[in-house]
């Protein structure tokens, strides 16, 4: 799987993904990270479109000519930086050899998620102040992509168990929710500029594979 486009005129230089965007896809783009910023300082009842129109830097009805509602907009901000965080750690293992042990792919798919979460900070923030907010509808298609990082996390687990490299008596959904739930929480005390994110990711791995193993 790739996150890759073979279209479009610039890359996206910023935390939203790698992928090449065309004129309309920078501004959506511009949209989405300037909402994401806005729900996750002041959630969804008191963010104004008006107000995301002016910090993405457009007229409101060029907001409007990309998302309708305020529901559809808080619904791609979400679900954009979940599809980005699973795309970012399935490339990652992609990438790897397939001589590669279970030991190297979980370290890989953790260090992934860290970067995406902490890259992606604002989107995260804004997942868990709006979501409860939006129609049912709306919140089961965002949790349909949830459980699609989470079937990737019980594949892996499962990959390491009948590897041999993980307790037989672990339960592998509560070690799933640990490791899942020690990564997303790093965004409420790590800074940048601080310690590295490679190392942060890898004393996460060596944490939870210690009582794993």
């Amino acid at each position: 799987m790739s996150t890759k486009s073979t279209n479009g005129t610039q890359r996206a230089g910023n935390a939203s993904g790698r992928r090449e965007l065309g004129k309309s896809g920078i501004t959506r783009q511009r949209i989405l990270d300037a909402a994401a910023r806005i729900f996750a300082e002041k959630g969804y009842g008191r963010t104004p479109m008006g107000e995301i129109a002016q910090e993405a830097g457009i007229h409101i009805t060029a907001l409007y000519y990309h998302f309708s509602t305020k529901d559809d907009l808080a619904e791609g901000v979400i679900n954009h930086g979940a599809q980005l965080n699973y795309a970012q750690i399935v490339e990652r293992l992609d990438e790897l050899s397939r001589e590669a042990t279970f030991i190297e792919r979980f370290r890989v798919a953790v260090r992934a998620q860290l970067e995406g979460v902490v890259a992606r900070r604002s989107y995260v923030l804004a997942q868990s102040k709006i979501l409860s907010e939006l129609p049912e509808a709306r919140q089961e298609r965002h949790r349909a992509l949830l459980r699609q990082l989470a079937d990737l996390w019980r594949g892996l687990l499962r990959e390491g168990r009948a590897a041999g490299m993980l307790r037989e008596d672990l339960d592998l959904s509560v070690a799933r929710m640990i490791l899942q739930g020690s990564i997303n929480w790093t965004i409420e005390w790590y800074r940048p500029g601080g310690r590295d994110i490679a190392e942060i990711a890898g004393q996460i791995a060596d944490t939870i594979l210690t009582g794993m193993q």
